[in-house]
């Protein structure tokens, strides 16, 4: 698995990326081949709406594609409507959903 690291806009702060390329697929419902992950994806506060997330996903899905990721993925929290709404608006659709329980009952 390799990883890239870009930060992007005016004086480079406030706003960066990883993006892990080359994650094998391994389950079974999955194609064979590599996807890229995107595991950081950071905009402070005073920098968004703006276009930074936007051009950092452009810039992650380029470097994906570049590696040869048949796929890119990203993660987001169910509570961060702003982020789903980005991601989904850059043409990213669901694919797998994680449950939380807690406190658990002993």
């Amino acid at each position: 698995m390799r990883a890239k690291s870009c930060a992007r806009g005016r004086g480079r702060r406030g706003r960066f990326t990883t993006v892990y390329t080359r994650v094998p697929f391994e389950r079974l419902d999955e194609p064979p081949g590599d996807y890229a992950i995107v595991a950081e994806l950071l905009v402070r506060r005073e920098y968004r709406r703006r276009g930074y997330a936007r051009a950092l996903l452009a810039h992650g899905e380029r470097h994906a594609a570049s590696q040869g990721a048949a796929e890119l993925r990203i993660g987001v929290l169910s509570g961060n409507a702003a982020a789903r709404a980005l991601y989904l608006d850059y043409g990213f659709r669901p694919y797998i959903e994680t449950l939380s329980k807690s406190p658990l009952h002993r």
